[in-house]
């Protein structure tokens, strides 16, 4: 069988996997998984031609940050496995079992490692059984499947490099729990394209603009559905379906325009095939101004019955009920997500705040005004370098944890108290709701 990729050999922290041969074809897809991850993997693909066996497999158990073996049927009866599952043993070695199907251990097995950590991958969906597994590859002390959890000690990095620390490691590591390839057909895969305003007032683009992102934000709550990121979407406005199809790698891509008048918005919407450039669905809402906020959840749940029909009980909970905020506060608001949304400056900050603030008066409750409201006062944060900085950090913080409180299922507030975290030092907390976030948005 061919192998995945070459085993880690350099000097920084990395995994000795154990495993059965025979059971290569299961171990192989879990290990380019945790490869693709960033995790430093070291396997007996790692043993040089002409290498003494026992030699080279004791010495990178020696130098290994964690032993994480793969029990199966095969495994708890290759004497192979045993032998190095007790050398980890008398090292000491911070150890890791997963177990990947339901097990009798033998005794002598169950005395030295009943007590050992485990993840029992069978018992899990896919994606939270990953999870399961990362959090335990970043606390190897604490890890069983009976109290798994972060710890508040410090842990050893078993990544490529420190940045697993930065926003880009965190991002990409957040990807890989949303993007579980075992979960998501490529059918299921959309892009939402900017909105085009078609009203007399070209000031409406806002308009446009916010029911798009607010459309990518419902979509992206569907388990199952694989949504393209907002700024990848946006860029790839009027471009040809083939063209989004091999930049996105998204099966379908929606199309809309809205129309404001006076009293009405009317927002016309279409999902097309990128492959063949084929409309495949199309549908027209008018609606009062005073309930324009309701736009994106009805859109979002006639494209999910399209892409993910087998799912229309969850897609029906899902979207069910449109949001219910008055139309000056929703109005407010998304005129704020258009600032917020450019590059960041002291004015055109200043100018969502303004914005966000006035939706906030209207709707003191409206808890999705607070939480980006949170994320603009991030923004200044990480903009300036005066004593302000803590004023900002100190406002966002708080802002966060009151929309939270107002509504606990608002993936962007958990995004940016990961951030917040982050930029402080506090990485347990972060990769926390870094969690939370992925388990409310997949």
């Amino acid at each position: 069988m061919e192998l995945p990729f070459p085993a880690y050999g350099g000097d920084e922290p990395f995994i000795f996997v154990s495993y059965s041969h025979s059971d290569a074809n299961r171990v192989y897809k879990e290990l380019s998984w945790l490869h693709g991850a960033g995790v430093n993997i070291w396997y007996d693909e790692g043993i040089t031609p002409g290498a003494r066996w026992p030699e080279a497999l004791a010495s990178a158990i020696d130098r290994c940050e964690l032993f994480l073996v793969f029990l199966t049927q095969n495994s708890v009866v290759s004497q192979n496995c045993s032998n190095e599952m007790d050398y980890a043993l008398k090292r000491d070695k911070p150890f890791l079992s997963v177990q990947l199907e339901p097990l009798d251990l033998p005794p002598g097995m169950e005395l030295n490692i009943g007590n050992r950590q485990a993840v029992l991958k069978y018992r899990h969906p896919q994606a939270q059984y990953r999870t399961k597994l990362l959090e335990a590859l970043h606390n190897p002390q604490d890890a069983n499947e009976t109290r798994l959890e972060l710890g508040s000690r410090s842990r050893n990095s078993l990544f490529k490099t420190a940045a697993i620390l930065t926003a880009v490691v965190i991002v990409a590591f957040a990807a890989y729990l949303i993007r579980d390839p075992d979960t998501i057909e490529e059918s299921a895969s959309v892009a939402v394209l900017p909105f085009q305003n078609m009203s007399a007032n070209s000031n409406y683009n806002y308009l446009a603009d916010g029911l798009a992102d607010e459309l990518i934000n419902q979509l992206g709550s569907l388990p199952g559905l694989s949504v393209s990121s907002r700024t990848s979407s946006f860029y790839y406005k009027n471009h040809p379906p083939d063209d989004i199809r091999q930049r996105l790698g998204v099966a379908h891509a929606v199309e809309g325009s809205i129309r404001r008048s006076i009293e009405h918005v009317t927002v016309n919407t279409s999902l097309f095939d990128t492959e063949t450039g084929r409309q495949i669905w199309t549908s027209s809402f008018e609606v009062e101004l005073a309930n324009v906020s309701e736009i994106p959840a009805k859109v979002a749940r006639e494209i999910a019955a399209v892409l993910l029909p087998e799912r229309a009980a969850l897609t029906k909970d899902l979207f069910g009920k449109g949001s219910a905020v008055v139309a000056p506060a929703y109005d407010a608001y998304l005129q704020g997500l258009n600032y917020l949304r450019q590059p960041p400056a002291p004015e055109i900050l200043g100018a969502a705040v303004l914005y966000f603030e006035r939706a906030l008066d209207a709707d003191p409750q409206f808890a999705q005004a607070q939480a980006a409201l949170c994320e603009t006062h991030l923004a200044y944060y990480r903009m300036v370098r005066t004593e302000e900085a803590t004023t900002h950090f100190e406002k966002a913080e708080q802002l966060c944890a009151d929309a939270l409180r107002r509504d606990n299922t608002l993936w962007a507030g958990r995004q940016s108290l990961a951030t917040l975290y982050r930029h402080i030092g506090r990485f347990d907390a972060a990769l926390d709701e870094i969690r939370l976030a992925d388990a409310l948005r997949p």
